[in-house]
């Protein structure tokens, strides 16, 4: 019971919502990677690889990315089962957007307006493996380590990224 009043606190000082409070409670959560971008003054999302042979702009290797096959291969490879998939978005208009930790951080470029998300809900116990595999934890990177950085992820419909 004890374990359980602080995760509560925990929760609560992470700004998560209902969601993400009944997927702890029932040993779920999402972790997620880069899969577009959208650069400032465009109206579409592209998938990373376009964004790099169109403009020639690149996120850095060790950034949370890939396509979403390729991220569900390599959670599969990980013997990692996917509940659920979805998507959000990142507006990275107000400052910078860093993944990793403090002292070796991999930063959305500064053209790039708002990133695209695809998100997997997992078993929480599954997240540190996510993590070291090249996902980002939505709500338990508190649970990590030095690994958050405060930003919002709104939900939006996959089309909306180019998915």
């Amino acid at each position: 019971m004890r374990k359980l009043a602080v995760l509560l606190c925990i929760l609560g000082l992470t700004g998560c919502n209902d969601d993400d409070v009944k997927d702890t409670l029932t040993g779920k959560a999402d972790v997620y990677a880069v899969t577009s971008a959208k650069l400032d003054g465009e109206d579409r999302f592209k998938d990373l690889a376009t964004l790099e042979n169109e403009t020639g702009t690149t996120v850095p290797d060790d950034f949370p990315a890939g396509t979403p096959d390729e991220l569900a291969q390599r959670l599969a490879s990980l013997g990692i089962d996917v509940e659920e998939t979805s998507c959000g978005a990142i507006d990275t208009s107000n400052g910078d957007v860093c993944f990793g930790e403090e002292g070796n951080k991999a930063c959305v470029p500064s053209e790039v307006q708002t990133v695209g998300l695809t998100i997997y809900k997992i078993s929480i116990g599954d997240v540190k493996l996510a993590y070291d595999n090249g996902f980002y934890p939505k709500l338990a990177a508190e649970l990590l380590g030095n690994t958050y950085t405060s930003f919002d992820i709104d939900e939006v419909a996959c089309s909306v990224i180019g998915q």
